[in-house]
């Protein structure tokens, strides 16, 4: 398609003066633009501009581009060109000048969204490939630069790729082996800072923001437990494992030989892998032998902390150790220890490497997941939310593809997946569909031959009681043995722990008749209260080494007088490592909000002088509420937000400080203020989802009590928008403008002197407002047109080095004065 004289008068403008780029790109959308921007090199990642730190400013020809990704369905010779595109940003990022700016790869995804999967399979392989000795960078690349924090990855392109690229992959057959691959990249883990081998608590985390994981597999687990394959799952645990391993990668044992007292510690070997990621070498370990002082010991006693801290008088020997099991184990690490060591006892020194090995195989997943089953618990960690995106697609596949999940169950009961949560996962498949895997129960108590003293507690007594009218005799006879096989702890303590440990295992047995006269025997000499069976514990326990547990769950929170949970909130206080943390309970205060707003805004009043903390998670849980279509008291809501922001500049400041501590960026991020003008914002920005116009003035006022909060900066140091997005100032004045748009939709007439009256002074508080002019320009048109055409006509008397001036156009251009009107005529010519 031809230009017009016109049309390459203003290519030429674009190709010499990059001044003329955000209004042009932001406005074009026909193709015979494309080719013609191409022969350009306006396409090239070169183009791309950098601020003094190498953070990548925003590329405006994406805004051009990603219209052209939308007219593909018409035009699909355009789709391996976007795909060029995109395989040259991850070339230039990953060889020459990292791309620090999550919009440019969120928009590289939101391009893969609109094309076809089969053009992406042809034009976007999985895996690099070198071609005349250059890479070419495939789809695996790719997704790591759009997802990892480090390279300038969010949770925009993340949401986008779990909620839309995944199930477009999971819909055709030929492209399964990149859902694969976008499982794979969701579900990996790191450690949060510290490395392998230091001291102290350092919890596994997902590389992806936890929120979209869990919420694209709830979304879409139907579809992956039917359409993945074998290899996806157990790579799924695979990461369990891995983070399992990580938070359970050494162990400790002394010995004393004499006067001399040793301490044995046997630790993992990780691989080396990019990125971070979280492996361990199979069957590998580190024996290390160290001598310590005997004062020293005794003086830490029992306690693990003060023997973990202890420092080695003398490293007497560090070893690798290759074991396939306890047996092999033993055998390797005995003839590594020095030789006074091999005069201990035998029995004695085999217990003692024995305990060594078998306390890095042991995942005390009983204590912080007592039953798999349970859905509602809160999940807080790595571990927890491994475990629950492997159940529901575990479960999926269990109903949807059970060929498969055999395959799986049967590898869990393999010491390739020895920790004991895997043998629960398959008591708990075995439960739900009996008919399809009740055969694998023979084999799993061989497997298995402790399995009633086996941390399976929960799992092993539904299976029980759901399905014991189904057992063989053979069966009958196996459990019939394990149960009178009694631990010898239960017979040390003396005939009614005896009966209290068969009465505990024949309960859900009991209406069998092979075992109804046992049953009987057991419960008359334990006496239960009530004369009720036993009945296992499923509350997952609080407390241990993991953090956020909440002291209080959802269901209790909404059970609770308000009088009653304010009287908690205040007098509770977060407990040290091993117990209960405040941003727990404010976790599920946020979520009990959430789910029945109601409770909290009939008595919203009540909460004003409640724990900061608190306060800003109950209103985010309104919000998250509103956002679910839920209906809120919007007249409480806004009766409340004035009540608690009218308590003054000095105090809600200092509540904020205390709060936040260095979080609050010296005063540029109040959360309870962005929480407050978030909700705001959802109420007005869709006029089918907003609230009553009759709230519009009272909502209003609320801004005037914010104004005197409000500190902004004068130069955003990163890119323009990404600081808008994240500063109270920013989130303050974009909500401002929703709720300006709304008013002015719904009155359906213009308010004079809006600008000057109501908007003009957000310019004094900082940079933010010049941004958001700059990028809502025709929304401020619209809004008060007199206003926004003034506020051109003074943006054009400024120099053209001004930060500001820069910030309402979003580049980093100088732009002369010249050039500034045929910004314009380029906009009317596209």
């Amino acid at each position: 398609m031809t230009l017009t004289a016109e049309e390459k008068e203003v290519l030429y403008l674009l190709k010499t003066d990059p001044a003329h780029e955000r209004y042009f790109f932001t406005n074009a959308k026909s193709l015979k633009w494309f080719y013609p921007l191409k022969a350009a090199h306006l396409f090239a990642p070169e183009a791309i501009r950098f601020d003094e730190k190498g953070n990548a400013y925003f590329w405006p020809v994406l805004d051009y581009l990603l219209k052209v990704s939308e007219q593909v369905k018409d035009d699909p010779q355009y789709a391996p060109e976007l795909i060029s595109i995109i395989r040259s940003l991850v070339r230039y990022s990953s060889e020459v000048k990292a791309i620090r700016n999550y919009h440019i790869w969120w928009y590289c995804i939101r391009f893969l969204n609109n094309l076809p999967p089969s053009t992406i399979r042809e034009n976007l392989p999985i895996a690099d490939s070198k071609k005349d000795g250059e890479v070419e960078y495939g789809f695996k690349s790719l997704l790591l630069a759009a997802t990892d924090p480090s390279t300038g990855g969010s949770v925009l392109s993340q949401s986008d790729i779990g909620d839309k690229l995944l199930v477009k992959f999971l819909n055709e057959d030929t492209t399964l082996v990149y859902a694969d691959e976008i499982l794979e990249s969701m579900l990996s883990i790191r450690g949060k800072g510290k490395p392998i081998g230091s001291f102290g608590e350092d919890d596994v985390v997902l590389l992806w923001d936890r929120h979209w994981v869990l919420q694209s597999i709830q979304k879409h687990k139907k579809e992956i437990g039917t359409k993945c394959s074998v290899k996806s799952v157990l790579g799924i645990a695979d990461k369990l494992k891995a983070a399992l391993e990580y938070s359970h990668h050494k162990s400790l044992a002394d010995m004393s030989a004499g006067a001399d007292v040793y301490q044995l510690e046997l630790s993992r070997i990780a691989n080396d892998l990019p990125g971070g990621e979280i492996s361990f070498r199979p069957n590998s370990f580190v024996l290390t032998i160290r001598q310590y002082a005997d004062q020293h010991l005794k003086d830490a006693g029992e306690d693990a902390w003060a023997q973990f801290s202890l420092k080695a008088e003398r490293e007497v020997k560090k070893t690798p150790v290759q074991a396939a099991d306890e047996k092999a184990f033993i055998e390797v690490a005995s003839a590594a220890l020095p030789e006074q060591l091999m005069a201990i006892d035998s029995a004695e020194r085999k217990d003692k490497l024995s305990k060594l090995y078998k306390a890095l195989r042991v995942d005390y997943s009983q204590i912080w997941s007592r039953s798999l089953a349970d859905t509602s618990e809160h999940i807080h960690d790595a571990e927890h939310a491994l475990t629950s995106i492997l159940r529901d697609v575990l479960l999926e596949m269990c109903a949807l593809n059970p060929t498969s999940a055999k395959q799986v169950l049967e590898r869990f009961l393999t010491t390739d997946y020895y920790f004991v949560i895997f043998k629960r996962f398959v008591l708990l498949c075995m439960d739900k569909h009996w008919s399809t895997f009740g055969d694998i129960f023979t084999r799993f108590i061989e497997v298995l031959p402790d399995a009633l003293d086996a941390e399976c507690e929960v799992e092993l007594h539904d299976l029980l009681l759901h399905h014991n009218g189904n057992f063989s005799k053979s069966i009958t006879d196996h459990l019939s043995r394990l149960i009178a096989d009694v631990p010898i702890y239960y017979v040390q303590k003396g005939d009614k722990y005896v009966a209290y440990w068969k009465f505990k295992w024949l309960s859900p047995l009991k209406d069998n008749p092979v075992f109804r006269a046992d049953f009987d025997r057991a419960k008359e000499i334990v006496s239960p209260k009530n004369g009720a069976p036993y009945e296992p514990e499923r509350q997952t326990t609080r407390g241990g080494f993991v953090r956020d547990y909440s002291p209080l769950t959802s269901e209790e929170i909404l059970k609770m007088p308000n009088v009653d949970l304010i009287k908690y909130l205040n007098e509770f206080v977060g407990a040290d490592t091993w117990g209960s943390f405040e941003d727990g309970l404010a976790d599920t205060l946020q979520a009990a909000a959430k789910e029945n707003p109601s409770k909290f805004t009939g008595e919203l009043a009540l909460f004003i002088d409640a724990p900061y903390l608190y306060v800003r998670h109950i209103i985010a849980g309104l919000r998250d509420a509103w956002k679910s279509n839920i209906g809120l008291d919007w007249e409480s809501c806004l009766r409340f937000f004035h009540s608690y922001l009218g308590q003054g500049k000095e105090i809600l400041l200092k509540k904020a400080f205390e709060a936040q501590g260095e979080d609050s960026g010296e005063g540029k991020y109040i959360w309870v203020i962005d929480d407050v003008v978030d909700l705001i914002s959802e109420g007005t920005r869709d006029d089918k989802h907003a609230f009553d116009p009759k709230y519009l003035a009272e909502a209003e006022k609320i801004f005037d009590l914010i104004m005197p909060l409000l500190k902004g900066e004068e130069k955003a140091e990163r890119d323009a928008l990404t600081y808008v997005f994240n500063t109270t100032a920013g989130k303050t004045v974009k909500a401002f403008v929703d709720l300006s748009l709304r008013r002015a939709r719904v009155i359906k007439q213009k308010e004079t002197h809006w600008g000057m009256l109501k908007f003009e002074r957000y310019f004094d508080i900082g940079i933010d407002a010049y941004i958001w002019f700059g990028d809502l320009l025709p929304q401020f048109i619209f809004i008060d047109k007199e206003y926004a055409e003034k506020k051109r006509v003074d943006f054009e008397a400024f120099p053209p080095e001004t930060h500001k001036w820069q910030m309402f156009l979003r580049d980093t251009s100088l732009v002369p004065t010249s050039t500034r009107t045929s910004i314009l005529r380029c906009v009317r010519i596209i």
